[in-house]
């Protein structure tokens, strides 16, 4: 039987829920909860891409773009970031990723594409070269250790509660200096927040007189003992790096204060100078050699787009955020 390469089709969804289940382990009543969720919203059904390999009515690959919107200079554009990709175990290795791949460059005007994303894994990011995208950056990462007690802490968020806020607000706005940034309109964020379990997510700001900077915060556990806290985004109206410095200062040391994480991380394009290692490591965060491959494919003819100094990203752009 021939493999087809076609738009996704509400057909397709509880195979599309079967084959993710078998991958990952989660039901697929949850997987299809998520695609309710993730795919289905208002915000996003209309403008999301989703594409499935088809063996006589039996889907063996599943690739998604949904809509990612970035901005700069008051520009947004048609971004979409690549996730959730799939193929079936017994049809690997016969080229479908790439096939998959392949009908969004036939259909890309018609879909409207300005560029796709993509922070891929290994196994993935050979494809996505392979395809014409270019690796022009990865994140990096930076820790900062918190409390040798929170070991014993068992109910890290309820405790943070006590030092941050749980609401994001919407007022503070991004540094808009002709860098590429994840855009922070109200149906965006509302999107993300609907589909993300709520608990685990706080928000601190620090301001002095007139000047403000929000970070986005997500708790985390690693091997189950340990506690991470999460910098997932720097929301600021100014460009002053003293002042992001001190509010950095002034987060870990509220988390300090809470006594019940064991570290404090953050991951950041460091090609884009917004923040040097100098400054962090001031703040008391250190890199570590971990790092995100960050791949872009552009349609809009834009040299920005491939210009990692243009691009202000962190670990919040990631739609598992």
């Amino acid at each position: 039987m021939e493999i087809i390469i076609s738009a996704y089709g509400d057909w397709m969804k509880p195979q599309v829920a079967e084959m993710f289940s078998h991958q990952y382990g989660v039901s697929k009543r949850e997987f299809s909860s998520l695609i309710e969720n993730f795919y289905e919203h208002p915000f996003q059904k209309d403008k999301c891409i989703r594409i499935a390999a088809v063996e006589d009515k039996k889907v063996v690959g599943f690739q998604s773009f949904f809509y990612w919107p970035y901005e700069m200079n008051g520009r947004k554009f048609r971004s979409f970031q690549s996730g959730n990709s799939l193929v079936h175990p017994h049809y690997r290795n016969r080229g479908i990723f790439r096939k998959l791949l392949e009908y969004v460059d036939v259909h890309r005007e018609e879909m409207g594409i300005d560029f796709l994303i993509g922070f891929p894994i290994d196994v993935s990011k050979n494809s996505l070269l392979g395809n014409g995208w270019k690796n022009i950056l990865d994140l990096d990462w930076y820790v900062c250790p918190s409390s040798i007690f929170s070991f014993v802490s068992r109910h890290e968020n309820e405790k943070l509660k006590t030092v941050f806020k749980r609401e994001s607000g919407y007022a503070i706005g991004p540094v808009n200096d002709g860098r590429i940034h994840i855009s922070n309109e109200n149906g965006f964020v509302e999107w993300r927040e609907n589909y993300s379990p709520k608990g685990n997510y706080f928000y601190h700001t620090y301001s002095e007189g007139d000047k403000s900077v929000r970070f986005s915060l997500k708790t985390s556990r690693r091997k189950k003992i340990i506690r991470e806290l999460t910098i997932g985004n720097i929301l600021t109206g100014n460009n002053d790096p003293a002042f992001i410095q001190k509010g950095l200062k002034d987060l870990i040391r509220k988390v300090r204060s809470s006594r019940c994480i064991s570290m404090v991380s953050f991951a950041q394009n460091s090609a884009s100078g917004f923040l040097t290692d100098e400054l962090l490591r001031n703040a008391g965060l250190k890199k570590i050699n971990k790092r995100i491959y960050f791949c872009v494919k552009s349609f809009a003819g834009s040299d920005a787009i491939e210009d990692a100094s243009k691009w202000l990203l962190f670990r919040s752009d990631i739609d598992t955020w």
